[in-house]
């Protein structure tokens, strides 16, 4: 019994690390602004490198987004050739968007990427997102 508790304690401790350790290799933020109804707003998805690692520029990158019934998106899948900046340091993404009303409007998609450190050590990354808009 006590080897089997020692083994999940283990196993548990490497999940949480292995978690947040990819994290402490990059920055995810998301920064929605407050819009308008029947008026086009932009949201920004952006992945900022940290550390000694870079974003892979050769992963195939891609953004797919889900919008809720009454917000129209431009694109609802972009891959790295329509990121605004694809550089070793910063992924950027702009979600084009309107929505037919005012409320809160939640907009969920994915989000993948990947980081290396050096050309060997790569780590690739799906990402569940998902931001409210305020629209008024």
């Amino acid at each position: 019994m006590l080897k089997k508790t020692v083994a999940l304690a283990a196993l548990l401790a490497t999940s949480l690390t292995g978690s947040a350790l990819a994290e402490s290799y990059y920055d995810l933020a998301i920064s929605a602004p407050k819009a308008k109804a029947n008026a086009e707003s932009v949201v920004t998805v952006k992945v900022t490198s940290k550390g000694d690692t870079h974003i892979n520029k050769k992963y195939p990158t891609r953004l797919t987004v889900n919008p809720p019934e009454g917000v129209s998106v431009k694109k609802t899948r972009q891959t790295a050739t329509d990121a605004v900046k694809l550089s070793d340091s910063t992924l950027e993404f702009q979600v084009a968007f309107e929505a037919d009303e005012p409320g809160t409007k939640t907009i969920k998609g994915e989000l993948r990427f990947a980081t290396c450190k050096g050309e060997e050590s790569c780590q690739q990354y799906t990402k569940r997102i998902s931001f409210d808009v305020d629209v008024k």
